[in-house]
């Protein structure tokens, strides 16, 4: 891994990153949380951190975890040369609070905040370059792909009200990445509001922002049941 105090490349000299892993997984069932699994001969969510490795230099890299994640995290990346250059911040009760006290801990000096779920272990360098440039041009750039199926509104009884038009739907990704003022005065509004979201995008919605999406056809599933390995 390359020195992060050489300026060699200024990609992301601007940029921090927030990796959220402070959820619990609970949809994925077992005794282990989903982020410590072994995936390809490491726990997923180391993975995840040596995506980011290549990245460096950054203004920083922040990962946001749950005390006792962070208890068995610390020694499964303690050895691994990135692991000077992060910062381990506590997560909160809801993901957007996760998030939120990320981008609290971003220095002042940071422009762009690029957010990224721990559980996609298969992000590519590609798409967060793609997603943090949409983000210098348009103040936002979120990874999304094509709907592919068809897709149905229905009513709290299941019946369906209409089908959609799947060519002008999209299914949103991380990363999500913002103009680091935006999405931290949209995250403080919504939080303060008692407003809860979904996914980063839709907070910048809620409070009168623009997203922009960025397609994408790389393999960037997200871990969410055992059968996701």
């Amino acid at each position: 891994m390359k020195d992060p105090t050489e300026k060699t490349d200024e990609t992301f000299s601007d940029t921090g990153l927030v990796i959220v892993a402070g959820g619990g997984g609970s949809r994925f069932g077992g005794r282990k949380n989903k982020l410590l699994v072994t995936f390809e001969g490491a726990p997923v969510i180391l993975h995840s951190l040596r995506r980011f490795a290549p990245l460096l230099p950054c203004q920083q890299t922040i990962v946001v975890v749950s005390k006792d994640l962070r208890k068995e995290l610390i020694p499964l990346i303690e050895h691994e040369d990135f692991f000077r250059w992060i910062k381990l911040v506590e997560g909160g009760s809801e993901r957007q609070d996760s998030v939120f006290a990320g981008l609290k801990a971003l220095p002042s000096t940071c422009v762009i905040a690029a957010i990224h779920d721990a559980a996609r272990p298969r992000m590519g360098i590609d798409l967060l370059t793609a997603c943090v440039q949409s983000a210098r041009l348009r103040g936002s750039g979120v990874a999304a792909i094509p709907v592919r199926d068809t897709t149905k509104l229905v009513d709290q009884s299941g019946d369906v009200i209409k089908t959609l038009d799947r060519d002008a739907l999209r299914a949103t990704e991380t990363p999500q990445v913002f103009d680091r003022a935006l999405i931290t005065t949209a995250y403080q509004e919504i939080i303060s509001r008692g407003i809860t979201v979904t996914d980063d995008a839709q907070a910048v919605e809620l409070t009168g922002g623009k997203v922009h999406l960025v397609l994408h056809a790389g393999d960037n599933r997200k871990i969410t049941f055992q059968s996701d390995l």
